[in-house]
């Protein structure tokens, strides 16, 4: 028997690939979206438009509850979209785009406590963050007792990617598996959603 079959987190994370990938090809992931300015609301619209159940979560502030108030959207709740009262909204859903970018420090300590194992966290931004960035959000991460491309999948969406969707691309994400199913995602949804 191969050694490498034995390893509980190689194992486990093939598992979660796998999984992400059969639901991304049915549409039965289920989307969240933190932060519902102009880029948050768009995601928002094109996750919906393509058939995915959504709910939206206004930006948070240090104890998880939204800073404004997110039932003056006037996009009304319906059956692809739920307008969510807090983080806590975040639990049910396999892919969180941070629609604000890469999240700081104070921010993912928000977040934590309401991740579930095998999600990704999905940050649009213009670069992968530096070193140090990731090595607090790391830190972070792992008082919840999460590892990065076990327990949560980090990738990192780059403008220049959704500028440019029939171009084939490797998604840059904070580890191997996290770019793996970080171009999954990409290649079976958020291209669509560019294009």
């Amino acid at each position: 028997m191969n050694p490498a079959s034995l390893d509980p987190w190689t194992s486990e994370t093939i598992g979660y690939e796998s999984l992400i990938a059969d639901m991304l090809v049915t549409k039965s992931l289920l989307f969240s979206v933190v932060g519902l300015d102009s880029s948050g609301r768009h995601w928002v619209e094109q996750l919906t438009a393509y058939g995915y159940a959504t709910v939206a979560v206004d930006v948070c502030d240090g104890d998880g509850h939204p800073e404004a108030n997110s039932s003056t959207w006037d996009i009304a709740d319906d059956g692809m979209l739920r307008l969510g009262a807090s983080l806590e909204e975040i639990r049910g859903s396999d892919v969180i785009i941070h629609a604000s970018g890469v999240p700081n420090q104070r921010q993912i300590r928000a977040l934590n406590p309401h991740f579930k194992r095998g999600q990704v966290l999905c940050c649009p931004c213009e670069s992968r963050p530096d070193p140090e960035t990731e090595r607090e959000i790391r830190s972070e991460l792992a008082f919840g007792r999460r590892a990065v491309g076990v327990d949560l999948f980090l990738i990192y969406l780059p403008s220049v990617v959704m500028n440019a969707p029939t171009v084939p691309m490797v998604i840059p994400g904070m580890s191997a598996a996290c770019s793996r199913v970080g171009t999954a995602l990409y290649q079976e949804v958020l291209a669509d959603l560019a294009g």
